[in-house]
């Protein structure tokens, strides 16, 4: 007869004891940690709107110039907040994104006046709809026509 040497039972308890033990603790350490960032996300996005409705701006003037086919556009923040332009849009066609240049930052009861490059073809009497985005997703539209 052979004699067989197994481990006791009370060793094997022990073992998967440990096994179980650190397993609970990595999967608890994980829900903690996704419970945290899904908060701080939240948190965050609340905030994103809230700096959104507390920006405060109005486009006062727009001009277009023949010779350099370049727009003017004045923006005036009336708000108590310092917003960044984001992008620029002329009938849905981007023409001045956030990449561009560097960042336009109107400050709080500032008037800044935006000069833009645009390949569209402006035309007397057509209306155009100039689109203003701010970097925290605000937009203020502005129905504009080259008059003769």
């Amino acid at each position: 007869m052979q004699h067989r040497r197994g481990i006791s039972e009370l060793y094997a308890s022990v073992i998967l004891l440990i096994i179980i033990s650190s397993m609970g603790t990595i999967l608890y350490s994980y829900a903690i940690e996704t419970a945290l960032n899904y908060e701080e996300n939240i948190m965050h996005q609340e905030e994103i709107k809230s700096k959104k409705l507390m920006e405060k701006y109005s486009i006062i003037y727009i001009k277009w110039n023949n010779d350099t086919e370049r727009f003017k556009i004045s923006i005036f923040n009336y708000g108590t907040y310092d917003i960044e332009i984001g992008e620029i849009y002329i009938n849905n066609e981007i023409v001045k994104s956030n990449s561009d240049n560097k960042d336009i930052k109107i400050e709080s009861y500032q008037i800044k006046e935006i000069s833009i490059n645009t390949t569209i073809k402006i035309m007397d009497n057509v209306l155009y709809e100039i689109l203003v985005t701010t970097k925290n997703g605000s937009t203020k539209n502005f129905k504009w026509s080259k008059l003769l």
